[in-house]
């Protein structure tokens, strides 16, 4: 197995690796494929805190294989400057594991070079072009070799649950609390989030004496690229309850009301991120429908006991 390292603005030499990254992320329900000038200019476009970039591609012959993006950037607590990967692209069976260890020997090698003494692999370098960008539970075989070269979860970074609701039906809720008001509209929740898609993003709260006492928000989950299918399901993208007014089934309302107004508006299905952590969370969406389809995190590697001192 050879491995090439490529630089990588050479967007030439992007196309034959784009076949490989849409299989990927195909094996994760409700992942749709990107587009060929997307991917290149997610790989190309400079990232905020990441330098010195590489490529490294498992060739077989004349035949890429695999890859892996690396970079150089902050550790989550900023202290030290660490190795990091973006994506990691290997097919299952052994000729993916093979070509995968090629890879991360590689990466592992460049690191301690460059003086690195860990290697992480974050989510905030993720590609703009997919929705979630973490080692994802699906991709066993990833997981598998990650594991196998002494990776593992970062400490105090939570690893996060996408849950999905498929097909989702339901009637149109009430709270049946007589002193609170629900608004439906209005400012946003989370303004510096960019809105996608031709449905409206719905915006519920609720209310008490002019005082909001929870509120969530829902729209589109669809990312700039993505295929146009993706705009028939929805994503929470928070959801909050005054701790005094929990317990009384405000939740699971705020929840059912933007859904069920996005499902006017022509969803058909729903999804959401939730910390692993988060059981009471975990349950209210499983009551509703919600199944969890993948868990995805932050993994690192310590390589201090192969670098000078």
């Amino acid at each position: 197995m050879n491995v090439e390292t490529r630089a990588v603005s050479t967007t030439a030499q992007l196309a034959d690796l784009h076949a490989l990254y849409s299989s990927q992320l195909l094996e994760c329900p409700y992942e749709y494929e990107v587009a060929e000038d997307s991917f290149r200019d997610a790989i190309c476009q400079p990232v905020d805190g990441l330098s010195d970039q590489l490529l490294l591609v498992a060739m077989e012959s004349t035949q890429a294989v695999a890859f892996v993006h690396i970079g150089k950037g902050a550790a989550d607590d900023g202290a030290d400057v660490v190795g990091l990967i973006r994506s990691l692209i290997l097919p299952r069976g052994n000729r993916g594991h093979d070509a995968g260890q090629a890879l991360l020997d590689a990466a592992h090698e460049h690191f301690i070079g460059a003086g690195l003494r860990s290697c992480h692999i974050a989510g905030r370098y993720m590609y703009p072009c997919t929705r979630t960008g973490q080692v994802r539970s699906t991709w066993e075989h990833i997981c598998s070799l990650l594991e196998e070269n002494d990776y593992r979860r970062v400490p105090g970074a939570g690893w996060w649950d996408v849950m999905a609701w498929s097909d989702m039906d339901l009637s149109e809720p009430t709270l049946g609390i007589p002193e609170m008001q629900v608004k439906i509209g209005g400012a946003p929740l989370f303004p510096d989030e960019p809105s996608h898609g031709s449905a409206p993003r719905v915006t519920v709260r609720v209310l008490c004496s002019s005082e909001e006492v929870g509120g969530t928000e829902a729209d589109i989950w669809h990312v700039p690229y993505w295929h146009t299918n993706a705009q028939d399901a929805c994503a929470t993208m928070g959801l909050g309850v005054s701790e005094n007014e929990r317990r009384r089934g405000i939740g699971r309302y705020l929840m059912e009301r933007s859904l069920f107004e996005m499902r006017k508006a022509g969803c058909k299905h729903a999804l959401l991120g939730v910390l692993e952590s988060n059981e009471p969370a975990k349950a209210l969406y499983q009551s509703m429908g919600y199944k969890t389809i993948y868990s995805g995190g932050d993994m690192y590697r310590d390589l201090s006991g192969h670098v000078s001192a």
